[in-house]
């Protein structure tokens, strides 16, 4: 594949957080700085009793729900904002996905990583940009949150003491991530937790190379990447993860802001896609695709931990920003939607007839 960038396919991407309405963003700052269990908003269905209505709304994240009587005057939710209606979600505690345990080679995509001194996470994929080959995983998990140094190992088994015969890439960069230790959360402007490392070449030790080139044993495959505006809520989706392998969801909230404790901080995350639970500890990195066309829509990297009688959500971050930011190329093809006279994916964004 070569190193070719649609300007269309990037635009807009790193600066959506200026699609914000500012009603809901001051409303909802407000509130955090009042009640600290305000975790951030999304957009999605309203919920009745339990169940989806087709009436879209802005949906406030909690860590969980009490009573009007119990909560700050600015952190009571309005009926309406922005003129659409509110709704609430109680989604527990955020928590970046990392654990400990080693895993052992061959080194396919979804298997368990780390940073030569840092905790384990999830090898996403591989990318490509400037002729070159990258493995794909977050910023916490291949640069230890920002606190790594370009070229540090990364190694697979993971937590692996024997660095030298364990490594398998070199960190190349990262997205930095800003946390309250420098920002407050209203000045925060993140939109992915990312980084690459450039994958070893080929030697006599492994003629074959370090990663395999695509999904080799889970059974998916790669075939494209979708724009965050083609992302739907409730579609269906999937991902091969360290820790719970393959595992399936869908798509609960779009455009979510969510805060997420990062680095000894708390960290604002924008124009993020909420899912059901497709992750745990050591699932951190994973790619997220299309159950049934195998376009990746983005990168897992936190889950929304539920208080009991709820359930758990997978925070991720859209695949568009990541390549945006990181310039690079999951895919040399850009999913399609079917309207557009029943194309499929094509290099370069073009449309190709079946």
């Amino acid at each position: 594949m070569g190193s070719k960038f649609d300007s269309e396919d990037f635009e807009g991407a790193s600066h959506h957080f200026a699609k914000f309405d500012p009603e809901v963003g001051d409303w909802i700052f407000r509130a955090m700085e009042a009640e600290p269990e305000i975790l951030g908003w999304g957009y999605g269905h309203k919920r009745v009793g339990g169940f989806a209505t087709d009436e879209l709304s802005v949906v406030v994240l909690v860590e969980e729900k009490f009573h009007k009587g119990l909560v700050h005057k600015n952190a009571v939710v309005p009926d309406g904002l922005a003129g659409m209606k509110t709704d609430v979600a109680a989604v527990g505690r955020a928590r970046v996905l990392s654990n400990t345990e080693p895993l052992p080679r061959p080194v396919p995509w979804g298997c368990r990583i780390s940073h030569e001194d840092g905790l384990q996470g999830t090898l996403g994929c591989v990318v490509e940009g400037a002729d070159r080959k990258y493995l794909l995983s977050n910023c916490h998990v291949l640069a230890r949150s920002g606190k790594a140094k370009p070229k540090d190992m990364i190694v697979q088994p993971a937590i692996s003491l024997l660095t030298e015969r364990d490594a398998i890439a070199r960190l190349t960069r990262f997205i930095p991530v800003e946390t309250t230790e420098t920002l407050p959360l209203n000045e925060q402007n993140n939109l992915v937790d990312a980084a690459i490392a450039e994958v070893l070449p080929p030697d006599s030790a492994n003629p074959k190379g370090y990663i395999e080139d695509n999904y080799s044993t889970s059974g998916l495959n790669l075939t494209s990447w979708r724009r965050t505006k083609d992302i739907p809520v409730n579609l269906d989706i999937c991902k091969v993860g360290g820790m719970t392998h393959y595992k399936e969801g869908k798509v609960v909230y779009m455009n979510a802001t969510v805060k997420v404790p990062f680095r000894g901080g708390m960290a604002l995350f924008r124009n993020q896609i909420l899912t059901t639970d497709i992750g745990e500890p050591g699932d951190s990195g994973s790619l997220v695709v299309c159950q049934s066309d195998g376009s990746a829509i983005g990168l897992l990297f936190a889950q929304l931990a539920a208080t009991e009688g709820q359930k758990n959500l997978t925070i991720v971050n859209p695949i568009q920003a990541v390549q945006n930011l990181l310039r690079v190329k999951i895919s040399p093809n850009r999913w399609i939607p079917p309207s557009n006279d029943g194309a499929s994916p094509s290099p370069d964004g073009s449309a190709r007839p079946l």
